[in-house]
């Protein structure tokens, strides 16, 4: 088995670019197409389902219990048959994820439950995808399972190249639903997704 830790640890060197004295990334779109090797496979080497980790510490809040548990329903989901989809993003990351928040991740958690508590109430997804987004707004990407149809300069990526979690929510969902990918240090790296398929 890899050790996912250790190529995380050299993945996140390796998106430093050269000659940058703050420690910052590419943009999040660039990090994203560049993520291609190590996806995490079950035994039979199928792709395994949206990720799902508990915390270390349980949580009393009730936002976050109803954002942990809408990640868990979608993970019991099965997939679209679809060979291409396109989907906005809000993603809710912390400091030490390979982006530039400074939040702790127990204040990520909490503020990607808050905002999904929002949508549930009928909020504009791509409002609060400008408010909060620590990506580039709008944070839409399409994606395909044809290896022939990818097209990075058109903005169409292979499903395998991106964050596993971004893609298995993805097809997942019904156009126009939301859905939500809860942070797993190998499966959804920059934190949590919260994911609307547009089509």
């Amino acid at each position: 088995m890899k050790n996912y830790y250790v190529s995380a640890a050299l993945l996140a060197l390796a998106l430093l670019p050269a000659g940058c004295p703050s420690g910052g990334i590419q943009s999040n779109k660039q990090v994203y197409a560049n993520l291609s090797a190590d996806k995490p496979e079950s035994g039979d080497g199928t792709r395994l389902g949206p990720s799902v980790e508990d915390p270390e510490t349980p949580s009393n809040d009730p936002q976050v219990t109803a954002l942990r548990s809408a990640a868990k329903e979608l993970a019991g989901r099965s997939e679209d048959s679809a060979r291409q989809i396109e989907v906005q993003h809000l993603l809710i990351s912390f400091a030490g994820a390979g982006t530039a928040a400074r939040r702790s991740k127990t204040e990520a958690e909490k503020l990607a439950a808050q905002l999904w508590e929002q949508l549930l109430g009928g909020a504009d997804f791509d409002k609060l995808v400008k408010e909060h987004t620590d990506d580039s707004h709008p944070g839409i990407y399409a994606m395909t399972l044809n290896p022939a149809d990818a097209d990075q300069g058109q903005g169409l990526y292979l499903r395998t190249n991106m964050v596993p979690a971004f893609g298995n929510v993805g097809w997942r969902l019904k156009v126009g639903e939301v859905g939500v990918a809860a942070y797993h240090a190998k499966n959804s790296q920059y934190g949590w997704h919260i994911i609307k398929r547009l089509r």
